[in-house]
C-alpha cells in the first residue's frame, strides 16, 4: 500500500518571496472547472516558499458544486534520503466566489509542484480531475 503523507507548513518569515530568494518560478494551470496561479521560490539551501499574492485558485464552473483546490506536492529530506509529501488543500474555491489566494513553506524541500483540482478527490487519489503545473 501506498501511503501519503498530508502536512500543512507555514512561511516562516511573512508571506511573500523577498529579495533573499534568489531561485523564482512562475506558473499557471487548468482543469476543466478550475484554473490556478503559483508564485515560488527558493534559495540555495532548499527553503522554498509559495507567495501569498500571487498565488490563487479559482472555480471556474457555475454548473457544478464542486469546489476548485489547490495542493502542493514537493520532496523533503528525511533522515538523509528524499521523501515525496504532499501539503493541502491550501485554498478551496467554490462556483463564482472569485480567487482563494494560499500560501506555502517549507525547508529542505524541492521539486515542488502545485496541483489544482476540482471535486473531493485529492491528486494521490484515483479517479481525480487533477492536474500539476
Amino acid at each position: 500500500m501506498n501511503r501519503r503523507r498530508i502536512t500543512t507548513a507555514s512561511p516562516t518569515a511573512g508571506l511573500e518571496c523577498g529579495r533573499n530568494w534568489p531561485h523564482h518560478r512562475s506558473a499557471r494551470g487548468s482543469v476543466s472547472g478550475a484554473r490556478a496561479a503559483t508564485h515560488i521560490c527558493w534559495d540555495n539551501r532548499y527553503n522554498a516558499r509559495i507567495d501569498y499574492s500571487s498565488s490563487w485558485v479559482q472555480d471556474t464552473s457555475s454548473r457544478d458544486r464542486k469546489a476548485a483546490r489547490a495542493y502542493v506536492r514537493y520532496d523533503k529530506k528525511h533522515t538523509g534520503r528524499w521523501v515525496r509529501q504532499w501539503s493541502g488543500p491550501l485554498a478551496t474555491d467554490g462556483p463564482s466566489r472569485g480567487v482563494k489566494h494560499f500560501q506555502w513553506g517549507d525547508s529542505s524541500s524541492k521539486g515542488v509542484v502545485v496541483y489544482v483540482c476540482v471535486g473531493a478527490k485529492a491528486p494521490w487519489q484515483s479517479g481525480n480531475r487533477c492536474k500539476g503545473f
